[in-house]
């Protein structure tokens, strides 16, 4: 309401118009400050200058219907320029939050929620269901299945805690050390969760050239971490496993040679990555413990 239209009301000396007068400029002030003060608390910092009162149980309740609308939700110009990474979304971004507050947005939909659940869904399935995934009574070199089924979780995991961590409110610092978080879990699948396939390969050989073949792949998964770290854009990152795989590739050629080890009927299994148990063997002499053929 304009200064002129209060000015009329009270100067006709009613008392009544005046509060009424009053009553209709707070109706209409009120739910702005709401709504700032509802950004505030769902962005984990104080915005506007009244504090919050945990006992405004109408504050609270407008403050929940913010926190799960899209109003919520910013646009990409609006939020810092470390989370500007991806030119193809322009809307849908969560603001800076608290701790809390990312975790909350568990509850609401956002353009992270699907990289949440697809990463979610399958470490919560193995972290579960662990015992069953792998036949830990016929492999006899006990780090082996560990190894693998650590391996087999650590992408997931890191990748759903930055997901959801991502626009947490400490700001860049933290958003660095989560992307290092889910190229460390990354890292761990490639390097170790190969780990497996390259033993199986270089069973056949003497044990000093089994543990030369380790120790040189041991030392490129150490490079690839480093450079996974250190790359600086997304394709670089990408790049930094690729001597890793080169050598899991040679190792797999080896597999088809007279000097390779490892289940001959594995390797479709390898390649589609699906699960394997080789059949029993046929006679004594056959039971060892890796599969070399000439």
């Amino acid at each position: 309401m304009s200064g002129k239209g209060l000015g009329a009301v009270s100067g006709g000396g009613d008392d009544g118009g005046v509060a009424d007068a009053a009553s209709v400029l707070t109706q209409r002030t009120l739910p702005d400050t709401s709504e700032q003060n509802c950004s505030a608390l769902h962005n984990g910092v104080v915005m506007s200058g009244e504090p919050h009162e945990p006992g405004n149980s109408s504050s609270s309740s407008q403050c929940s219907l913010h926190v799960w609308s899209k109003k919520a939700l910013l646009s990409r110009k609006e939020i810092p320029k470390h989370l500007q990474f991806n030119p193809y979304i322009e809307t849908g971004y969560r603001p800076l939050l608290s701790a809390w507050g990312c975790l909350m947005s568990l509850f609401y939909f956002h353009n992270e929620t699907i990289n949440i659940i697809t990463h979610g869904v399958p470490m919560m399935y193995i972290l579960v269901w662990w015992r069953s995934l792998l036949p830990w009574a016929d492999i006899t070199v006990p780090v082996l299945p560990w190894t693998h089924l650590v391996s087999t979780v650590s992408p997931w995991v890191g990748s759903t805690i930055y997901h959801l961590f991502m626009n947490h409110r400490a700001g860049e610092s933290c958003y660095k050390s989560l992307l290092h978080l889910d190229m460390f879990g990354i890292w761990i699948t490639q390097s170790f969760g190969a780990l497996t396939t390259v033993y199986a390969s270089v069973s056949c050989l003497s044990s000093a050239w089994i543990w030369r073949v380790l120790a040189v792949y041991c030392f490129v998964s150490l490079w690839c971490l480093y450079k996974a770290l250190t790359a600086r854009s997304a394709m670089a990152r990408r790049r930094c496993f690729s001597l890793a795989v080169v050598m899991q590739l040679f190792v797999f050629y080896l597999r088809s040679t007279p000097f390779g080890g490892g289940d001959p009927h594995a390797v479709i299994h390898y390649v589609m990555q699906a699960s394997h148990r080789p059949p029993p063997p046929t006679h004594p002499s056959h039971a060892t413990p890796a599969w070399c053929f000439s």
